[in-house]
């Protein structure tokens, strides 16, 4: 089968297969792709990885790709929701401060989110808790930076019920729910 092209390889193998895995080659690359046919849209979704086929089977290197879309929601979520856009400075120190500030921003912001999912046992909306810090997220930083721990208990109290009453996440189909972060961590980890 070596030299063959994508087409030519899927029609010997007699149409569709619904997962393909094979080793692809350039003058100066080799690698492995693997292609799963997607029925509704009628075409191959295909990765390119240097993964061996011996630690991560296809199902393994299509959960992870997936993920790959999770680091993209993360990133627009720091630009859009933590300040990231732009800064009104040229001095590097000051850029690369506001740069950590706000990835540290984001990270409390999504440990508050995950802390409330794990109380209230539900899947929450990240997007939703990002874009709804305007209410929670000042109060539990100035009781942070007071260092008063009663109303940080207080604040974080009310900021996780505020978040537990607005923040729910939209049904998914079940086909989405295995693409689910959380859901790829366990595959991996299983």
């Amino acid at each position: 089968m070596a030299g063959l092209k994508l087409k030519a390889l899927q029609s010997r193998r007699g149409g569709r297969a619904p997962v393909l895995d094979v080793d692809v080659s350039w003058p100066h690359y080799q690698c492995r792709m693997v292609l799963f046919w997607h029925q509704k849209e009628k075409r191959y979704l295909w990765w390119l990885t240097n993964l061996p086929r011996e630690k991560f089977s296809t199902e393994d290197i299509m959960r992870l790709y997936r993920v790959r879309w999770q680091i993209e929601l993360l990133f627009k979520e720091w630009q859009s929701f933590n300040n990231l856009k732009r800064f009104v400075t040229r001095q590097e120190h000051m850029v690369r401060g506001l740069t950590w500030a706000s990835l540290l921003s984001l990270l409390v912001k999504r440990f508050i989110g995950r802390v409330a999912q794990q109380r209230l046992n539900m899947r929450l909306s990240m997007l939703k808790i990002a874009k709804s810090t305007q209410g929670w997220f000042e109060p539990v930083m100035k009781s942070l930076a007071s260092k008063s721990l009663s109303q940080l208990r207080a604040d974080l109290s009310w900021a996780i019920d505020f978040i537990a009453t607005n923040c729910h996440r939209a049904q998914q189909s079940k086909a989405k729910q295995a693409n689910s972060l959380e859901a790829v961590w366990e595959h991996l980890n299983a």
